[in-house]
């Protein structure tokens, strides 16, 4: 059941969507994992509400720099970036900063010895996240393209 369009919106497409939803809840879970917020230990509301500001923005920090260490390991293709290891390399480079012991450059200069440790070795199986960004990617494409004709 849903409420798109059916002509914009093909059977195979929603349920990519639908599968798409599914890597939000799993981003919220790897949220919660990463950034150890099981708990948030507040007494008072806006407290609590300050907690989750500042944890969402340490997150789409994170994002950003580790969509920078993605398009930067996915030269050949051979290897398939994990987004898990990049997302737990990125948020530890975040605390160093904060600490004053890394920067970003640093990490620039090491990516090419990282690459190892990040991906994923070749394999037939590929990742539901890995397929669902590319499609969502070409679909949005598509999606402009039509917009402008």
């Amino acid at each position: 059941m849903t409420t798109l369009d059916a002509k914009a919106w093909p059977a195979e497409a929603v349920t990519r969507l639908y599968r798409a939803r599914w890597q939000i809840e799993l981003l919220f879970k790897r949220m919660k994992q990463l950034l150890r917020t099981h708990r948030v230990r507040c007494k008072r509301p806006a407290m609590a509400e300050a907690t989750v500001r500042a944890l969402l923005v340490a997150w789409v920090l994170q994002e950003r720099l580790a969509e920078t260490l993605r398009e930067a390991m996915e030269g050949d293709g051979q290897w398939q970036v994990s987004s898990w290891r990049v997302c737990q390399l990125s948020l530890e480079t975040l605390r160093q900063e904060v600490l004053g012991t890394w920067t970003r450059e640093r990490l620039r200069a090491c990516v090419s010895r990282l690459v190892r440790f990040l991906c994923n070795s070749p394999r037939k199986r590929s990742q539901q996240e890995t397929q669902i960004r590319a499609w969502l990617t070409s679909f949005e494409g598509m999606k402009l393209s039509e917009e402008a004709v």
